[in-house]
């Protein structure tokens, strides 16, 4: 082992309890100062991308959409809890309902999500399998699994997933994604510590609840020793709600997936000056005027 390598390994874990220390500082109370300035389900001017993610549970699921502007500035734009088995149609064609909807943006036209990411690591894998095979063009939904790998990229390469559904087996069925939860939620705690709008800045609607940034925020990290190194380890408080954490982790990896899409020097001023070309086509009435309008 090199010295440089011996000093970098040094240096790593010293510097990982300072780290732990400053991520500490996130709390629910501290972010509720920023909460409001525009209503839930509407998208401020700076959002230039719609993002969603479900996460599955054993009786509902859970809905997050997410906007994103220059220098991955953010808005929450919708969140909601869809009770019922999602082992059930019904409950997945209200997953459907909010994807389709054209959400309203300040200054005129609307916006439609991009991508959607559906977690299918625990419940309800080939459920989730089949809801995006269905819907799988262009990749507007996914399927996203969290990677244990502290050290996996925020988004690994797509994998074609067997769906077996219901006694049918459809083979490369559907399109799978590794997230690498480890690293994308120290970024968001560290977003979370910006504290003036602009790049890497979090906003909150103005229904944005206590409970929902509890969530947001339970999760730390904490050291604990693999063959006598000190490690960090996301740790959830017993009884702790953290959905609201996993699925800004899964709409962050799905501004990665979106970035592999352009050129991402130029990208927010292409999704820009597209949304511009739609709200001003004559009749267009905005971004994907056919899709379900929302009015809050």
């Amino acid at each position: 082992l090199s010295s440089s390598s011996a000093a970098s390994d040094v240096y790593k874990r010293q510097a990982e309890p300072w780290e732990d220390e400053s991520l500490a500082k996130v709390s629910a109370d501290g972010l509720m100062a920023r909460v409001g300035g525009y209503g839930h389900g509407t998208c401020p001017a700076g959002t230039l991308a719609l993002l969603m993610a479900v996460d599955t549970q054993d009786t509902w699921l859970e809905v997050s959409v997410w906007g994103y502007g220059r220098g991955d500035e953010a808005w929450r734009i919708w969140h909601q809890k869809i009770e019922g088995d999602p082992g059930q149609d019904h409950v997945w064609e209200q997953v459907t309902t909010i994807r389709e909807i054209a959400w309203p943006r300040e200054g005129g036209g609307t916006m439609k999500v991009l991508h959607c990411a559906v977690d299918t690591g625990g419940h309800y894998t080939n459920e989730g399998y089949e809801y995006c095979r269905q819907h799988k063009q262009q990749d507007a939904v996914v399927a996203i699994k969290g990677s244990s790998q502290r050290n996996a990229p925020v988004l690994g390469k797509g994998t074609k997933q067997d769906v077996n559904f219901r006694g049918r087996v459809v083979k490369n069925g559907a399109t799978l994604y590794m997230v690498g939860t480890h690293a994308l939620k120290r970024t968001i705690y560290s977003r979370l510590k910006v504290e003036e709008p602009g790049p890497g800045y979090i906003h909150f609607d103005d229904a944005t609840s206590d409970d929902y940034l509890q969530g947001l925020t339970c999760e730390r990290l904490q050291p604990r020793y693999v063959k006598g190194f000190q490690v960090l380890e996301w740790v959830k408080p017993s009884g702790a709600r953290n959905e609201p954490l996993d699925l800004k982790v899964y709409c962050l990896a799905m501004l990665e997936l979106l970035k592999r899409r352009y050129n991402r020097s130029t990208m927010w001023d292409q999704l820009e000056a597209q949304l511009d070309r739609d709200r001003e086509a004559p009749g267009s009435g905005g971004l994907l005027s056919k899709s379900k309008r929302f009015s809050s």
